[in-house]
């Protein structure tokens, strides 16, 4: 599993929203209000996720942002018990 953060121009997120929303395997994301976004996937679709959201937010100007992905562990749904790949 990966976890995937995301700080991007707050002008580029509906853009973002978007490239994420046409991704088959994008279980969802969280958006903070300073914008960075947290996406938790399976390993096969982190790449995709990125690629999306890069293209999305890219403005060729400084400051477009960057996107980061880590090893995520283990992952727990409070709502149902549910664990690691059965939670995303």
């Amino acid at each position: 599993m990966k976890q995937i953060t995301a700080m991007i121009r707050p002008h580029r997120l509906d853009a973002v929203e978007t490239a994420l929303e046409t991704l088959p395997h994008c279980p969802g994301f969280t958006v903070h209000d300073v914008l960075v976004l947290l996406i938790l996937c399976q390993d096969d679709d982190a790449s995709a996720i990125v690629d999306a959201v890069a293209a999305a937010a890219r403005t060729g100007q400084p400051g477009d942002g960057m996107v980061g992905v880590v090893e995520l562990v283990t992952a727990v749904r409070i709502r149902t018990g549910e664990r690691d790949a059965a939670a995303l």
